[in-house]
């Protein structure tokens, strides 16, 4: 009898020292990222026969688990990614928004008012040399605002695609860990007992993943966990896939400068769409960049054809020599070689050297005709002088200063819904985490409580001690 409670006591001291022990680990990790409160399960041992009844034998450490739910951490990657995303497209759109700087006095808008100004002007004085000199003057800086808006889409484009290669070699980084420890945790897990500080690690690379491209991990039966993006495994086990960036074939009608963008295994292999930072960096690149220098693109396409031809319509004199020269373009024409883009736009070498290649008569015989100038301050309003072919199949249309602040409308409401976006999800992920920490965090309060708890039943098992030897003693004065 006295070493079956001998026996008793002493389960009952070790089992209380191991949930100290627990306890002492979750108030250590309190602080500790991605750490999940631990709790020791306590089972009562097996009972031993006494003559005739049953007769417990103590306690036991069932086992030490994670207080973790999967639901919750699916929940919080989901919104996690999402944030990310919105996040990144937020700031991504609004770059594109600033480089436009519109409305503004030195924008493009003002440029396009200020272009058909002046010509309204030389229709007031078509023989006047000095209206033709800021004709020329206007004329050029219209083409180089197309050039420095082009030039920072390529920048931005660039850095783009730099931070697309920085986040890869994250997520490549992230995807070697998460299989190692896959690999580790099997190994450790052996012997039946979960390795939980293993699998926190592993849960806090996964939710990185997650954040970084929309990853989703799936749990396997033998505690490994397997990393899909979009439909593509990355990771499986202890393997995992190295992911770069890689670009599509050119293709035709495509601006060279926008060649997209997509993942792809080492082996060439493309994987799907990417969620996360990464598929709002990809995103950028191969929707927001390339339609708006489309744009532009067309744009300057449209205004060169069309006032090319208008020009073309005109005579310029020398002096009042009549009849006049036939007029050739304004802006230098497309050739197969060098298409006109928003990057190449200017004005025509012979009006760059000379003004009085600037036509404002339509009537070879009458130098002072400004017919062509009013065609020209016309062409402002003229409907559907642009049209642009969105790549979801839809068509913009609108005149050359409607079309433009179309444009700008256009990229101003997708940064509002960007905005507002980046706001409900970052809520939404917010949330989410505040309850997963509830629920798998560490409250320090409530540890201390369980601490107290756990030293009142040691200190009653320690007395169980005491009493056992008191009554040994006893038994051994009998004898």
């Amino acid at each position: 009898m006295p070493r079956l409670l001998l026996n008793i006591a002493g389960s009952a001291l070790s089992s209380h020292q191991a949930v100290l022990q627990t306890l002492g680990h979750n108030i250590a990790n309190a602080t500790t990222p991605g750490y999940t409160r631990q709790s020791a399960t306590l089972t009562a041992g097996e009972p031993a026969g006494s003559g005739h009844a049953s007769v417990g034998t103590g306690v036991r450490i069932a086992a030490v688990v994670r207080q973790r739910n999967d639901l919750m951490d699916l929940t919080v990657r989901s919104a996690a990614a999402s944030a990310a995303e919105a996040r990144m497209e937020q700031e991504q759109l609004a770059q594109v928004e600033e480089m436009f700087g519109e409305p503004s006095d030195q924008g493009m808008g003002q440029a396009l008012d200020d272009f058909f100004n002046v010509w309204s002007e030389l229709a007031g004085s078509p023989t006047s040399g000095g209206t033709r000199a800021v004709v020329r003057v206007r004329g050029q800086r219209l083409a180089q605002l197309f050039n420095t808006f082009d030039g920072q889409l390529t920048k931005q484009r660039t850095s783009t695609l730099d931070q697309t290669a920085t986040t890869l070699e994250q997520v490549n980084t992230l995807a070697k860990q998460v299989a190692q420890l896959n690999s580790a945790i099997l190994a450790s897990e052996a012997n039946g007992q979960p390795n939980n500080d293993l699998r926190d690690r592993r849960d806090l690379a996964l939710d990185e993943l997650a954040t970084l491209v929309g990853a989703e991990a799936q749990r396997q039966a033998d505690g490994s966990v397997s990393v899909n993006v979009g439909s593509f495994r990355i990771i499986d086990g202890g393997g995992y896939e190295q992911l770069r960036q890689g670009f599509e074939p050119a293709s035709t009608g495509l601006n060279p400068l926008d060649t997209p963008a997509r993942l792809q295994t080492l082996d060439g292999r493309v994987l799907g769409a990417a969620g996360g930072k990464l598929g709002a960096l990809l995103s950028t690149v191969n929707g927001v960049i390339p339609e708006t220098r489309g744009r532009l693109d067309t744009l300057a396409q449209s205004m060169v054809s069309t006032i090319n031809t208008l020009h073309r319509q005109g005579f310029v004199f020398s002096g009042v020599t009549v009849p006049g020269a036939a007029a050739g373009d304004f802006f230098a024409p497309a050739t197969a070689s060098n298409p006109v883009r928003a990057g190449s736009i200017r004005l025509d070498p012979a009006i760059e050297a000379d003004v009085s290649r600037i036509a404002a008569s339509r009537d070879a015989y009458a130098p002072a005709d400004n017919q062509l100038a009013r065609a020209m301050v016309a062409l402002r309003d003229t409907a559907n002088t642009v049209t642009w072919n969105a790549p979801d199949g839809t068509t913009d249309r609108g005149s050359f200063i409607g079309f433009f602040r179309s444009s700008m409308t256009r990229l101003g409401l997708s940064v509002k819904s960007a905005e507002d976006d980046a706001e409900l999800y970052g809520t939404m992920a917010e949330q989410a985490s505040n309850r997963r920490q509830k629920a798998n965090g560490v409250n320090v309060d409530e540890e201390l409580m369980r601490v107290v708890q756990t030293q009142q039943a040691y200190q009653a098992a320690a007395k169980l001690v005491k009493s056992t030897d008191e009554l040994v003693q006893m038994i051994l004065q009998m004898v």
